[in-house]
């Protein structure tokens, strides 16, 4: 018996808007996005709002505004996806793989604090 990862919930509401928005020849911008934009920062009650098209652009788009270089250390789970090492790579920013929790699969800490200079300097 095969359990499903996730099940979407499609009604012929959702089918029209896909179409619509399928034929507007906008995929990943255009009017249906900035709607859900201007809803989410209505929502959150903030002045801005911005919709990307999957996680790898969220994380490119977040080292970006954090300003990471060949400088910086960037503290990555060993248990991730690749998205989450490649964002770091194209910047050149040194990877710290650390250790996760067997059970709970957040960073350990102490192995957090044995490899990240900062958390020496924080914790020690």
């Amino acid at each position: 018996m095969k359990i499903p990862w996730a099940k979407p919930f499609i009604n012929e509401e959702v089918v029209t808007q896909v179409l619509e928005t399928t034929r507007s020849g906008w995929l990943s911008m255009g009017k249906q996005v900035e709607l859900l934009e201007n809803t989410l920062s209505q929502y959150i009650g903030r002045k801005n709002a911005v919709i990307v098209s999957n996680g790898t652009i969220a994380l490119d788009i977040s080292l970006d505004l954090l300003d990471i270089g060949s400088s910086d250390e960037v503290i990555v789970p060993s248990i991730t996806y690749v998205a989450t090492v490649t964002a770091v790579i194209r910047r050149g920013a040194q990877i710290i793989f650390v250790d996760v929790d067997p059970f709970t699969y957040n960073l350990n800490p102490i192995d957090l604090a044995r490899k990240s200079r900062l958390a020496q300097s924080v914790l020690f």
